[in-house]
């Protein structure tokens, strides 16, 4: 599984589900650092910042200071697709909680889910 074709599914999954939204995908776009994608909806901004971890992943400092700060300023999240093995789960992750040992992360479900994170962002976005 690569990390690009998660995030496109995740995005495609978000644009179908929250068609007034804006969804845009930063990576790439702009210098490093800045999350992977942003939803803006209902007068709103969150922050995705995108993770596969096989089952380790990389972060960058930079990345993860500009999370923190978006975090405290608003609405900011990683999600972490793990795989180990035969096992996956898909995590939200709060940016103070990135460093820690993967288990102590407590919100995640089983499998890759791109509807547990819509649930998030309608949570987020005053939708539910």
């Amino acid at each position: 599984m690569k990390e690009s074709v998660l995030k496109a599914n995740l995005v495609k999954t978000l644009r179908e589900s929250l068609r007034t939204f804006v969804i845009m995908r930063l990576e790439d776009r702009i210098s490093s650092g800045y999350p992977d994608i942003v939803i803006s909806g209902n007068k709103i901004t969150s922050w995705i910042e995108v993770k596969y971890g096989n089952p380790n992943f990389a972060s960058k400092g930079i990345q993860e200071l500009t999370m923190l700060r978006l975090a405290s300023a608003g609405f900011a999240s990683y999600i972490v697709y793990w795989e180990k093995l035969a096992q996956k789960r898909t995590y939200i992750v709060e940016p103070k909680d990135i460093g820690k040992p993967i288990i102590e992360w407590m919100n995640y479900v089983e499998g890759f889910d791109h509807s547990f994170v819509l649930g998030k962002v309608r949570l987020i976005h005053n939708l539910t």
